[in-house]
């Protein structure tokens, strides 16, 4: 298992993997390392499914973790409703974990807004903005994408240009998406004033 996880860390997951695969122990500990194995390898459903044998097996710790990982790739794929599901069973493996309950804040919030309750989605969300810092970088991207539909559905253009305009860092000049919701949001006050 030890040569395993510092395969995974070496980033050689194919040796990972193998190394994994010959160890004659189904316990939730090998399907969960087996899972982050295979979502390093963009192997999403083999990912998912390990983790949900990990979840199974696993004590409360484990369990939400496993489950934890199953509602971010969910989110990623932009599946809100299988996310939300998943970081439900999260939180009630392990109800005191701060960055589940981030998450599941994140996630309503979001289907608050899927669901066009645009001002109780954007509420939620914006309370959420002292604790972004804690999610992922990806996470993060999401967050303020969402915010910012949140108030251009709302007309509130000026802040939804504000958002996108400082996603666009110099560095990053290939953030189309972002340039293309703050031209589309500069183009909408335009037309209103």
């Amino acid at each position: 298992m030890k040569k395993a996880i510092l395969e995974t860390k070496l980033k050689d997951y194919d040796s990972a993997l193998a190394t994994i695969q010959s160890i004659n122990e189904n316990s939730s500990d090998v399907a969960l390392l087996k899972g982050k194995i295979f979502e390093k390898k963009n192997q999403l459903i083999d990912a998912a499914l390990n983790y949900e044998q990990a979840a199974k097996d696993g004590n409360g710790h484990i369990a939400a973790k496993a489950l934890f990982r199953i509602a971010k790739i969910r989110l990623r794929e932009k599946d809100f409703y299988e996310a939300h599901f998943y970081i439900g069973r999260a939180i009630q493996r392990e109800p005191t974990n701060i960055k589940i309950t981030l998450y599941k804040r994140l996630i309503e919030g979001i289907i608050l807004l899927v669901k066009k309750e645009h001002k109780e989605g954007v509420d939620l969300l914006v309370a959420l903005k002292k604790e972004i810092s804690k999610l992922k970088h990806d996470m993060k991207f999401m967050y303020h994408v969402f915010v910012a539909y949140g108030y251009m559905v709302q007309h509130e253009f000026e802040v939804c240009l504000v958002l996108h305009l400082s996603l666009i860092h110099i560095s990053e000049p290939t953030r189309l998406l972002s340039i293309s919701y703050a031209v589309f949001c500069l183009k909408k006050k335009k037309k209103t004033t």
